[in-house]
């Protein structure tokens, strides 16, 4: 899988369920390393992206994922702490 990301330069959206914070920030980190443009969705408060999708729909997952940003040392550090 990895090796057609970076085949396709893709862009990836890690999008984990609020539980799984430490994860997210691995495997976004990983991801970089490897020069692939990674984004990271902060489900804080919104819990599992499959709930989300089934009490507000499709349209309301989309509008979650436009808020997708980069990670840097304060966020992570400021998540990791709350």
């Amino acid at each position: 899988l990895i090796s057609k990301l970076i085949e396709h330069n893709a862009t990836i959206i890690i999008c984990l369920d609020e539980d799984a914070i430490k994860d997210s920030f691995e495997i976004y980190e990983q991801l970089s390393s490897l020069d692939l443009d990674v984004y990271f969705v902060d489900l804080k408060g919104f819990g599992d992206i499959s709930y989300h999708y089934e009490q507000n729909g499709a349209q309301a997952v989309t509008e979650l994922l436009k808020k997708r940003k980069k990670i840097d040392f304060f966020y992570k550090f400021s998540r990791i702490l709350n």
